[in-house]
């Protein structure tokens, strides 16, 4: 006696959702401006730190200048100026912050790229990228419209 086989039942093709076009778009502007915003402020206070050094280098330099020729006034003055100029640069966070914003801009590329790379982005993704983006917001310098955490509240 042969035994009936039925067919196994054909499983159901399982669904992915995906977030649309216009929010994956959203998110890839907002990570931009907060990369750009960065971006600029790594050059304002590499401009800052760098105008520092060269304003502490001419002022040693013609102080020492000032020295061999006998005008101590100037030499002292100019002594007092390339000292203020070390010390501004080695105590104020120009530098410090330049490289803090170096590395948001960085962060905010890769997520750029892998926001502008996922055309079929989950939402899960897409929730683990704003988390990334938020986090580097809040590393930023919450001034800005673009590195302020609560302007990202709508992604």
């Amino acid at each position: 006696m042969l035994a009936s086989a039925t067919p196994p039942q054909a499983q159901p093709a399982p669904t992915i959702t995906v977030v649309t076009d216009a929010e994956r778009s959203k998110l890839v502007e907002r990570i931009d401006a907060v990369r750009t915003t960065a971006t600029q402020n790594a050059e304002r206070n590499t401009r800052i730190a760098l105008g520092l050094v060269i304003v502490a280098i001419a002022c040693g330099l013609a102080g020492s200048i000032a020295g061999f020729c006998k005008a101590a006034l100037t030499a002292g003055i100019l002594s007092i100026c390339t000292t203020a100029a070390v010390g501004a640069n080695n105590t104020l966070p120009y530098r410090e912050d330049a490289n803090s914003y170096n590395l948001v801009s960085a962060e905010a590329y890769a997520l750029y790229l892998q926001a502008s790379l996922d055309l079929h982005m989950t939402p899960e993704r897409y929730d683990s990228i704003v988390a990334g983006l938020l986090l580097l917001a809040k590393r930023g310098d919450n001034k800005s419209i673009a590195g302020s955490p609560q302007q990202l509240d709508d992604l």
